[in-house]
């Protein structure tokens, strides 16, 4: 078996991001032309992806945006996607780094590219969620222990301190 030291399924899927950032350069220079849109679908659990927290726990792991009719902002720079949709009626902006972009189609002359996420990359997000895991537990961790200590955490500290007051008059039994 011939072992391709070239990388070309790299190389092409690199050529191949060009042309969708190219293509959405185009819509950011002269809009969409006749009856052209774009689905975009990406990663969203992809470093530097912001959408909103409702938005992401519809679509926890993949989602599609249509770029057609209704939307603004539209920016492509430094790698990132930014545009604001309309949801359900709520302007939402999104940043969208080109290399979370794992479809992009123009149903308008069947044009389609599907992505795979270079290995590398995959490798470094798993290692982030590991570190970001590993994190968590250690920050319950010392919330327990502080708790057990009658200590306050910087997790405390960041709660909101608004709360009622309450006498614990109201609770005791009267005795007459």
């Amino acid at each position: 078996m011939t072992i391709d030291l070239m990388n070309y399924d790299q190389l092409t899927q690199d050529a191949m991001r060009s042309v969708v950032k190219r293509a959405l350069e185009h819509v950011v220079e002269h809009g969409l032309p006749g009856d052209h849109h774009f689905y975009v679908s990406f990663d969203t659990n992809f470093p530097g992806v912001v959408i909103s927290e409702s938005i992401y726990e519809q679509y926890p792991d993949e989602m599609t945006i249509v770029i057609q009719h209704q939307f603004w902002g539209l920016e492509v720079k430094d790698g990132m996607l930014r545009i604001e949709l309309s949801f359900n009626n709520v302007p939402e902006k999104l940043e969208i780094p080109l290399m979370s972009i794992i479809g992009f189609f123009d149903p308008h002359v069947q044009f389609g590219i599907q992505f795979e996420i270079p290995e590398e990359i995959l490798e470094a997000i798993e290692e982030l969620e590991t570190q970001g895991a590993e994190e968590d537990t250690e920050a319950k961790t010392d919330e327990a222990k502080a708790d057990d200590e009658g200590e306050t955490t910087d997790a405390d500290d960041k709660t909101d301190k608004s709360g009622q007051v309450v006498s614990l008059d109201a609770f005791r039994k009267k005795t007459d």
